[in-house]
């Protein structure tokens, strides 16, 4: 039979229950939050996006699009004072040309221009010579161009060169005098006088076959 003392001890010692080791749980990678960015107040935007600008060195530098603004404006306004080409009298018109002229250095050259017509005609400047040879030169002078305008005050300047030819058959060379055989001489001279058939009549004078 058990002693009801030892029982009961045994009922009050703890009981040692032996639990698995447990693994520590896998660190969770915080996941990236997305950056949120607060615009500046209005007060401390600045006026203007930047752009690009060429300087006289081939450098880019920095410029806000409101200088840029103002440049464009300021060309608007130079091109508005200028005047049209139908507001350009033929004389301003001549004396530009004439002043075209002068300046150039080539002596082939400018005494093509003095031989050209210039006028206006339907909003443009026609500029006829008498040649292909003529109208290739002056069509290589790049220059002509900017100086009339900038002579002439205009913002807008056409310009075309073209071959008439009324001045074409002015330069051609005349014709070469045909050599007249002797029976044509007789004949011409009969027709100014025809006593010079009675003169070759009482000489009894035969005209050799041609």
């Amino acid at each position: 039979t058990p002693d009801p003392v030892q029982s009961k001890v045994s009922e009050s010692e703890p009981k040692n229950y032996s639990t698995p080791p447990t693994e520590p749980a896998p660190e969770k990678t915080p996941e990236p939050q997305a950056k949120t960015t607060t615009p500046p107040p209005l007060s401390e935007k600045k006026p203007g996006k930047l752009g690009l600008k060429k300087t006289s060195a081939d450098t880019k530098t920095l410029v806000s699009l409101d200088d840029l603004y103002e440049e464009i404006e300021a060309d608007q306004t130079d091109e508005s004072n200028l005047k049209t080409l139908a507001e350009i009298s033929e004389e301003t018109l001549l004396a530009a040309w004439e002043a075209y002229i002068d300046s150039v250095t080539q002596m082939t050259t400018k005494s093509i221009l003095k031989n050209a017509g210039i006028k206006k005609s339907d909003g443009q400047i026609v500029v006829s010579v008498g040649s292909a040879l003529a109208e290739n030169t002056i069509r290589q002078q790049s220059d002509m161009v900017e100086f009339l305008k900038e002579k002439l005050g205009v913002s807008k300047l056409l310009l075309t060169v073209k071959v008439d030819p009324e001045l074409a058959a002015q330069n051609e060379p005349p014709p070469r005098p045909k050599i007249m055989t002797d029976s044509e001489k007789y004949w011409k001279m009969k027709e100014r006088n025809p006593l010079v058939e009675d003169m070759r009549k009482r000489f009894d004078l035969k005209l050799d076959q041609d």
